[in-house]
C-alpha cells in the first residue's frame, strides 16, 4: 500500500507547480536551492523513522522535491548560462545524473548486507554537502539586470522602517540606494553600504477625491497600479516594465511613450527624505519649486527618499495595434504617427530594414474596441512572448557566428509572430503599456533624447549609419514624451524624441561610441541610467542649462558626498571643472558654508 501511495504522489507531482512557481518567482537562487536542500534532508530523516504514517508524509515531500529539483535545474542553467549553452550543459548534467543513479544498485546491496540505516550515511553526507551550493550562491556578487555591473551582496542593507534608515545614514560615510537593479549604469556601486528599501513597500494613502497616492519608496510600480485600479485611478505614465521600485524609476527619469505626457517625476507632489545628517525633510513642489525641480532625476544625490506623494490620472482601457512599415518610410510618417496617437512605440530592425509601429489609444470600454475586431486581454500582453524571446537569443548566436542570413530569417519569423499576436487588442491601461513582463534579454543600453523638432535629422542620420553598418543587436527603439521643468530632466523645456540603442555588454562600448559620435552634432541629452559613462562632461554642461544650480544644491545638501560613489564623484568632479567652478575640493567647501544654511533653515 505504501509503495502504491508513493507512486501516486510521484505521479501527481505536477500539483506542486504553483508552490514551485512561487519559489522561482519570489526567491533568489541561493534561497530556492536552500529550501530544496533542507527538504531533501527532511525526507532522508523521515525514511529512518519506523512509522508508516510518516513515510506517507515523506513521499508527499519527496514528490515536491523532485519537481523542485528538475524545475530549478533547468531554470538555473537557462538563466545563468543562456540558451546558447543550455543544451550542452543539460546533456552533461543528465549524463552525470544517470551515472549517479547507477550507484543506487550497490547502495541497495550494501543495505541488504549491512545495517539499513548505515546505507544512508553516504546519502546524508551528500545531502549535507549539497547545502554548500546555496551558501556559495548567496555569497556571489549580485549582477544587475543588464549584466553590466556586479556589486558585493554583503554591502546590502534592508531597513524595515524610517528609524532604521536614519540609523544607517548616521553610522555610514558612504551610501548608495538600490531599486530593482534595472539601470545599466553603475549607479548603486558603493564604497560603503548599499541600501535597499524593498522592505518599505507599503501604500500609505489613496486619496480618490484629490487623485493622489502616497507610498513608501520601495513600493513596486505593479503593486501601485494594482492598488489604484479599484478606485478607477492609474499612475500618470509608465515605462515598458513595471517591476521597478517607484523611487528608482523616479530618480532615474523613467519616461513613457506619449507626446502629451511627461516623465514619471513630473507627477510627484512631494518627497520625504533622510538627508546626510540623518534628519527627515519633506520637499514640496509648491513650497520650494527650485529645490523640488532638482530632486528628480538626480540619481539619489540628495539623500534617501523614504516616501513620496504622486498625482494620479483616471484609469483607461487602451485599444492597441501593431503594424509594420519599411524603415525608409518612417522618416516621412514619424511626426504624424506621434501626434495622431496617444501612445506610440517604434521598434526598428535595421538588418531587415523594417520597423514595427505600436500604437494605443483610450476607449470608453472593452466592448467598443471589441466591436472593431479587437481581442480582449485580461492580463499583461508581452511585446515578445517566451518563444520569440528564445528566437531572438538564437538570432544573436547566429550573428556571433557570422551566419547573418540565418539570423535575419529567424528575425523575420519573430516579427511575423508578433504581428499575428499583437495586431489588434484591448486591455487595461497598465497591462497594455507595460510590455516587457518576461524581462526581455539582458543587454546594455544607451538612450539619447533629442528635441522633437529634430526627429527627421535624427532618423536620417541613423538610417544612413545602419545602411552601411550591421549593428550588433536586432533592434533599437524610439519613443516620445512631453517636456517638463526638472533641472536634470532630458525633457527640460522641450517635447522630446528618445532613441534607445542596445547591445550585449561585451560588444557595446565600440558600437555606442560610434552612435554617440554620429549624433553628437545634432544635440542630445543622455538618459541618466543608460550610457552615462560615454559622454564628454563639457558636452553635458552645454545640454543642461541648469546644471550649475544642481551642483550647488547637491554641495549644500550632501557636503561630504555621502550619497555619491567613486564613479559619480568622478563624474561630479569633471562636471564642476567643465562648469568652471575651479578647484573641486576647495570650492565644494566654500559653497557648503553658504548654501547649507540658506537651503536647510526653513525646511
Amino acid at each position: 500500500m505504501i509503495t502504491k501511495m508513493a507512486g501516486w504522489f510521484n505521479a501527481l507531482g505536477f500539483l506542486w507547480f504553483p508552490m514551485v512557481n512561487y519559489i522561482l518567482t519570489n526567491f533568489k537562487w541561493s534561497q530556492s536551492y536552500l529550501v530544496l536542500s533542507l527538504l531533501s534532508i527532511i525526507v532522508a530523516g523521515i525514511v529512518l523513522i519506523p512509522s508508516l504514517e510518516l513515510q506517507i508524509v515523506g513521499s508527499i515531500i519527496l514528490s515536491m522535491t523532485r519537481l523542485m529539483l528538475f524545475s530549478f535545474h533547468h531554470a538555473y542553467v537557462l538563466d545563468v548560462f543562456g540558451i546558447e549553452h543550455f543544451g550542452t550543459l543539460n546533456g552533461i548534467s543528465s549524463l552525470l545524473a544517470a551515472i549517479i543513479v547507477l550507484s543506487s544498485y550497490p547502495l541497495q546491496l550494501f543495505a541488504l548486507n549491512t545495517n539499513y540505516a548505515m546505507s544512508f550515511i553516504p546519502i546524508g553526507v551528500a545531502l549535507i554537502l549539497a547545502t554548500s551550493f546555496p551558501i556559495i550562491l548567496g555569497r556571489r556578487q549580485i549582477l544587475n539586470w543588464a549584466e553590466t555591473v556586479t556589486v558585493d551582496s554583503n554591502k546590502f542593507r534592508y531597513p524595515k522602517n524610517v528609524a532604521e534608515v536614519i540609523m544607517l545614514v548616521e553610522t555610514n560615510s558612504k551610501i548608495r540606494c538600490a531599486g530593482a537593479l534595472h539601470s545599466c549604469a553603475p549607479l548603486i556601486e558603493s564604497e560603503g553600504i548599499i541600501m535597499s528599501l524593498t522592505k518599505q513597500n507599503h501604500i500609505l494613502e489613496i486619496d480618490v477625491t484629490g487623485k493622489t497616492v502616497t507610498c513608501e519608496a520601495g513600493c513596486r510600480i505593479h503593486d501601485l497600479c494594482n492598488a489604484l485600479v479599484p478606485y478607477g485611478l492609474a499612475l500618470g505614465t509608465l515605462g515598458t516594465i513595471d517591476w521597478q521600485t517607484i523611487s528608482g524609476a523616479v530618480m532615474t527619469g523613467t519616461h513613457g511613450g506619449a507626446l502629451t505626457i511627461p516623465s514619471l517625476h513630473a507627477f510627484v507632489d512631494s518627497y520625504t527624505m533622510v538627508v546626510s545628517d540623518g534628519s527627515i525633510k519633506t520637499i514640496n513642489r509648491a513650497d520650494d519649486p527650485q529645490l523640488f525641480s532638482a530632486i528628480a532625476p538626480s540619481m539619489g544625490f540628495f539623500g534617501v527618499v523614504v516616501e513620496m506623494k504622486l498625482k494620479c490620472v483616471p484609469l483607461e482601457y487602451l485599444e492597441a495595434h501593431l503594424i509594420e512599415m519599411p524603415f525608409d518610410e518612417l522618416v516621412d510618417t514619424f511626426e504624424n504617427l506621434m501626434k495622431s496617437n496617444k501612445y506610440t512605440r517604434v521598434v526598428v530592425y535595421p538588418s531587415i530594414k523594417t520597423a514595427t509601429i505600436w500604437i494605443a489609444n483610450p476607449v470608453t470600454s472593452r466592448k467598443e474596441a471589441k466591436s472593431r475586431g479587437a481581442t480582449s486581454c485580461n492580463g499583461y500582453v508581452n511585446f515578445r512572448d517566451e518563444h520569440e524571446k528564445v528566437w531572438l537569443e538564437q538570432y544573436l548566436i547566429y550573428c556571433n557566428k557570422n551566419k547573418f542570413d540565418a539570423a535575419d530569417t529567424l528575425l523575420r519569423k519573430v516579427l511575423d509572430s508578433q504581428l499575428d499576436r499583437l495586431q489588434h487588442y484591448v486591455g487595461q491601461y497598465n497591462h497594455v503599456l507595460c510590455k516587457e513582463r518576461n524581462n526581455g534579454i539582458p543587454h546594455a543600453d544607451i538612450e539619447f533624447n533629442f528635441d522633437f523638432e529634430k526627429h527627421r535629422e535624427v532618423l536620417e542620420a541613423v538610417r544612413g549609419y545602419t545602411s552601411n553598418n550591421r549593428v550588433p543587436y536586432y533592434n533599437f527603439e524610439i519613443r516620445v514624451s512631453c517636456g517638463d521643468d526638472a533641472m536634470l530632466s532630458c525633457c527640460y523645456e522641450r517635447d522630446s524624441m528618445w532613441i534607445d540603442f542596445q547591445a550585449k555588454a561585451s560588444v557595446s562600448k565600440k558600437f555606442f561610441g560610434e552612435i554617440e559620435t554620429l549624433l553628437k552634432t545634432i544635440g542630445f541629452r543622455k538618459h541618466w541610467a543608460k550610457g552615462l559613462d560615454n559622454t564628454d562632461p563639457e558636452y553635458v554642461v552645454k545640454q543642461f542649462p541648469r546644471l550649475h544650480e544642481f551642483i550647488s544644491l547637491t554641495q549644500a545638501w550632501d557636503p561630504d558626498g555621502k550619497f555619491r560613489n567613486n564613479q559619480s564623484t568622478s563624474w561630479y568632479k569633471n562636471i564642476c571643472e567643465a562648469i568652471g567652478i575651479g578647484n573641486y575640493e576647495r570650492d565644494e567647501k566654500s559653497l557648503n558654508t553658504t548654501h547649507t544654511q540658506l537651503l536647510l533653515q526653513d525646511i
